[in-house]
């Protein structure tokens, strides 16, 4: 009886999962017209099991199924070649999985909303992109460099008490310009700060959503051309200076609407120049906001860590693109399963209890994150001597005595 109520780690990974809204994706894809054993729904489940394991090519996820009777019986599969994945990959459209994404994010969303309202003043966008490199004899088509292939993550993430959501994204080759993406990532709505770097400057957008009152921040080049309208008064020991400008040179580039500029400093005591077009936030509260856009760093930097986005186990565009889709995905229901802990733990620790308890029960995974370290340890022990010379006049001195040392430790 109680094997019967036990939930599966698999299961809680999944417990948000829109599977109405996916079902509907693949029915309107018509991606399993024609398909008796491998169809979308278990191919997703065992390529978001292949994130989660770090397995990296097809024939380890074939291999996968055939030597281990708990994914078989999970999925009802009895085996599965690396062709067949293959060739199903390279059918299903990486729209299918985009759209799937989309789908699970907002419910993800909504559910950390529920668990913690957070701040309700304003929803934090961090807005950056990211460049995946790849071989150009094997990826001819993802335009970069002369030497190198590569495409691009263009990504808007959400922070909330702490955590980081992915939002919005947008999947192009690497030689696109950040900045032609802006239109597609910024949130146009007046309760959503904007954050994002210097590859996102543009006068002319900026002046628009001055406009339509979407607020930004973002940090201005050390060439900017710069009309100071206003000076501002700031205490002098929080290290700021505040002036309100016009940006751009005058009868080429210049912006209507004025912005607030903020001079502050990083914790390596460089100055850093912030423009925003928000009036009402104070100045301090603006520079910890921009230095959250570090967050998205830490996400890239994360993926690109601990989920299979470096190497493809395919070589076409629909490939490469969908599996990053289905690697956002993980990712998200990563994010879910950490929310759902009854104790905080870092991502990675989810990661790694996931990978060793995926097919047992969630509360023996719960269990084990909630025990601590196990072992304790002093430190390395600081040694007597350093040199062969010391040593042996140390065991001069000491005899036997000296090597009774040398095994507790003491000596390098």
């Amino acid at each position: 009886m109680d094997k019967d109520i036990t939930i599966l780690t698999f299961s809680k990974v999944f417990q948000a999962f829109p599977y109405e809204e996916f079902l509907q994706i693949v029915i309107n894809s018509k991606c399993d017209r024609y398909v008796k054993k491998s169809k979308t729904l278990k191919l997703l489940y065992l390529m978001v099991i292949a994130q989660l394991c770090g397995l990296k090519s097809l024939h380890a996820i074939a291999d996968l199924v055939k030597n281990d009777k708990r994914v078989r019986e999970l999925l009802h599969l009895n085996s599965i070649s690396a062709s067949t994945l293959s060739r199903r990959l390279r059918h299903i459209k990486h729209r299918v999985w985009e759209e799937t994404f989309t789908a699970l994010k907002t419910e993800i969303w909504k559910r950390a909303k529920n668990r913690n309202p957070g701040d309700s003043r304003y929803q934090l966008n961090i807005i950056d992109a990211s460049t995946i490199t790849l071989c150009l004899e094997r990826f001819l088509w993802a335009d970069f460099r002369k030497t190198k292939s590569g495409i691009k993550l263009h990504q808007r993430i959400l922070v909330h008490n702490g955590d980081t959501y992915p939002d919005c994204a947008v999947l192009t080759t690497a030689r696109r310009a950040d900045k032609t993406i802006m239109d597609e990532l910024i949130v146009l709505s007046e309760n959503v700060l904007n954050v994002f770097d210097r590859g996102y400057i543009d006068y002319a957008k900026w002046d628009d959503y001055c406009q339509k009152k979407v607020r930004f921040v973002s940090r201005l080049k050390s060439n900017a051309m710069i009309r100071v309208l206003k000076e501002i008064s700031t205490t002098k020991a929080e290290g700021l200076k505040e002036r309100i400008v016009l940006l751009g040179k005058p009868n080429i580039n210049q912006m209507v609407h004025p912005v607030r500029l903020i001079e502050t400093q990083d914790q390596q005591g460089n100055q850093v120049v912030i423009v925003t077009n928000d009036l009402t936030l104070p100045a301090t509260e603006i520079g910890d906001i921009y230095r959250l856009r570090w967050q998205i760093e830490i996400f890239f930097k994360w993926i690109k860590q601990h989920l299979i986005v470096k190497q493809f186990y395919g070589t076409s565009p629909n490939a490469v693109y969908g599996q990053i889709w289905i690697a956002l995905i993980a990712y998200c229901l990563l994010q879910d399963v950490k929310q759902q802990l009854p104790k905080k733990h870092t991502l990675l620790e989810v990661l790694r209890a996931i990978r060793i308890f995926l097919y047992e029960a969630f509360n023996e995974m719960v269990a084990e994150l909630s025990r601590g370290p196990t072992r304790t340890s002093r430190g390395r022990k600081t040694p007597v001597t350093d040199t062969i010379d010391e040593l042996w006049k140390e065991i001069n001195r000491r005899g036997t005595y000296a090597l009774d040392a040398i095994n507790e430790g003491m000596y390098l």
